[in-house]
């Protein structure tokens, strides 16, 4: 999917192209790495069915769903629009407020579908997704027959409804994010009996865990405040035993324990035996955990469908509503490009995988996001690394075993998230959020020899976490928390490549947290500081940043260019960037607050390299998410033949950047139209 433009713009194809909250695309500033462990392979066959005829409705607001129904029903009736019937729904929606209906057409779905819309009161009108995952784990002396069995068989995904309509359309989807084979305690390795010994053990937290459920009677459990089941089958128990597993590491209290044994434990059954969900169910289940004032929510699953609109902001209204959520980042490394939603949301705790010696486990996804792409620069993604690889925890009816995956590394950090909000959760304004991913993520320990892509901001700390959290005061940071273009490997790819007068800005995306309120705007502009005595004004920094920074995050978006009188200048510039932020009311107080923020900025500068020395990829020409799905480049990828990643330079076409670096060229990205670069300085 390369080709070559006349002056050697290199063209990418088949990308994604949406901004998170508003994410920038970069304007014009001109004016005028690492080698991974290897680990067993862990097969995940995925898909994502959308089904024809088969509606979400959206609506402004909670009413009951007999009101609903009636608005819905006169749209339809007075579109003439017959032949058609409400989907399935919890009993629960029948006493508690909704904000979504499913409705089922048999025909004439474009015309039902323009109806519904013309509601006043309707938000989006998108057709259900069927989410079937398929998980095949490798054997080990650690699993039993009947293990191997359920976790190795590959079911036809007719097999839970087959009376469905088949589906239009079929790609990725989201799916347990599942795992392998330790023997140490998980809760050893991270120290957690230090907190332990404070009398910490998840006492007044209540955690959720949306999985395949859990039995009553399991033996490892004395905590379970509440066992829900969304799916169609009529059980609560566990059949697979991903749930238990995902329970066991966070709460635990014999055997294989977990981090918070005396947390309340919310069990949310949403995947059936056959792995199977749908996007209404987990919507429904969504709004249970806000009415039951969630504290931390444990996704292991995760899909590259950014794209499904109505999950997305159900994700944005959790945390809104104070639940932290804590997500598996995806196990399709070591490619980049690839993270899992909603993982990759800057407002959720993005996961991912170490092995037992504290490396980058190979499975665990890489970033950067590709909700930005095409125009724009992906952010940095995940947030924290921590142990996923031979993981002990519950077994299904007693007893342990060993998983690995990031769907194992997430309850890992999701149990420790849980033991550290105990310590808080009743000082008012401290828990949120912002405040545990700026706890987590600023006491991290970084990784040796692996870029900020493949660990973010590093390994957890749990000890730190909690005296950064016992200690913390409102304030909002940035992640990441400094731009040092020298430092290698972990700035990779910003220290890959030296900036020269001329060259295409570079671009970076930077995540604002706001640990004051759920929401909050920039008070005046960020500003740019040059240190004249560190040749600060050789380099010209450009800034846009988000209108509003909700739910608890924003963005701030960095253009740097050199100055033209820098054309024969080699060496280093540096000045930092200024950033202040005023909440809304906070709920403790009643009042405003106002933080501010430094990001210091280093680049290393060369002289303008010759002609033929600069290549140009366009990444603005890409086409847009999601007009289909498209065969990889790598036609080796036979399991999983269609590429839902954005193409770009630093993801899945990384190799080729790499290749053209080594043998002396320089590499510029087109985030414009072709009208805003000078093409003479490209090509031979």
């Amino acid at each position: 999917m390369l080709s070559l433009f006349v002056v050697a713009v290199i063209l990418a194809s088949a990308s994604h192209g949406r901004a998170e909250g508003g994410c920038s695309c970069a304007p014009l500033v001109d004016e005028g790495c690492n080698a991974t462990a290897d680990i067993p392979t862990l097969n995940v066959n995925f898909n994502s069915e959308t089904l024809q005829g088969e509606l979400i409705v959206s609506f402004s607001g909670y009413h009951a769903v007999q009101a609903l129904n009636r608005y819905v029903t006169q749209r339809l009736s007075a579109a003439g629009i017959s032949g058609w019937e409400f989907g399935h729904r919890s009993a629960f929606v029948q006493t508690h407020p909704t904000d979504f209906v499913v409705v089922k057409v048999n025909t004439s779905t474009g015309l039902a579908i323009a109806a519904l819309r013309a509601h006043k009161l309707v938000k989006s009108v998108v057709l259900e997704r069927r989410l079937t995952r398929t998980l095949s784990a490798v054997p080990s002396e650690d699993f039993s027959d009947e293990w191997q069995t359920r976790w190795m068989s590959r079911r036809p995904s007719h097999v839970d409804k087959p009376s469905e309509p088949r589906p239009r359309n079929a790609g990725p989807s989201r799916r347990l994010n599942v795992a392998l084979p330790p023997r140490q305690q998980i809760t050893n390795a991270l120290h957690a009996e230090e907190l332990w010994a404070k009398g910490l053990s998840g006492q007044g937290v209540r955690v959720a865990v949306f999985d395949t459920g859990l039995a009553e009677t399991h033996p490892h459990f004395h905590h379970v405040k509440d066992r829900t089941n969304w799916t169609s089958e009529q059980t609560l128990d566990d059949g697979v035993g991903h749930g238990t597993f995902v329970a066991g590491v966070i709460s635990s209290s014999k055997e294989c324990f977990g981090f918070a044994q005396n947390a309340d434990l919310y069990i949310f059954r949403v995947f059936t035996n056959n792995q199977v969900s749908y996007t209404s169910w987990f919507l429904d289940a969504f709004n249970y955990a806000i009415l039951k004032k969630i504290h931390v929510l444990n996704l292991s699953i995760g899909g590259p469908d950014f794209m499904d609109q109505p999950f997305v902001d159900k994700v944005w209204e959790l945390t809104a509503n104070n639940v932290i959520l804590v997500s598996a980042i995806g196990n399709d490394g070591p490619l980049y490009g690839t993270l899992n939603n909603p993982a990759d949301q800057m407002d959720v705790i993005g996961v991912g995988g170490l092995t037992q010696d504290a490396s980058i486990a190979k499975f665990s996804s890489r970033g950067m996001t590709t909700w930005e792409l095409p125009s724009g620069y992906g952010r940095v993604k995940p947030d924290v690394v921590t142990y996923g690889t031979e993981v002990r925890g519950s077994n299904l009816k007693g007893g342990c075993r060993s998983l690995s995956g990031t769907s194992v590394a997430s309850p890992v950090v999701a149990g420790a998230v849980t033991l550290l909000a105990s310590a808080v959760v009743d000082q008012p304004g401290v828990l949120n959020p912002a405040s545990m991913k700026q706890a987590i993520m600023s006491t991290a320990s970084r990784v040796a020899d692996a870029n900020i892509f493949e660990q973010g901001a590093g390994k957890l700390d749990l000890w730190k976490a909690y005296q950064f959290l016992i200690k913390y005061k409102p304030h909002i940071s940035l992640s990441p928390s400094y731009l040092d273009m020298t430092e290698c490997p972990y700035m990779w790819p910003f220290c890959s490549q030296p900036l020269y007068v001329g060259a295409q800005p570079l671009t970076v995306n930077v995540t604002v947290l706001n640990g004051m309120a759920v929401s909050g705007r920039f008070l005046g502009e960020p500003t740019w500081h040059p240190l004249s005595s560190a040749n600060g004004n050789l380099i010209k920094v450009s800034l846009d940043w988000s209108k509003v920074l909700w739910p608890w995050a924003g963005y701030l978006a960095v253009f740097i260019a050199v100055q033209p009188e820098a054309a024969n200048f080699e060496g280093t510039a540096e000045g930092y960037i200024m950033v202040t932020v005023i909440s809304d009311a906070v709920e403790s107080t009643g009042h405003s607050m106002i933080s501010n923020a430094t990001l210091p900025v280093k680049v290393r500068l060369v002289p303008t390299p010759p002609r033929h020395k600069r290549i140009l990829w366009d990444q603005y020409h890409n086409l847009g998410y999601p007009p289909g799905y498209f065969p990889r480049d790598n036609l080796r990828m036979k399991a999983d033949p269609l590429d839902w990643n954005g193409d770009h330079l630093h993801t899945n076409f990384r190799p080729l950047y790499e290749h053209l670096r080594t043998n002396g060229y320089y590499i510029e990205v087109l985030g414009a139209p072709f009208t805003c670069f000078d093409a003479s300085q490209y090509g031979t």
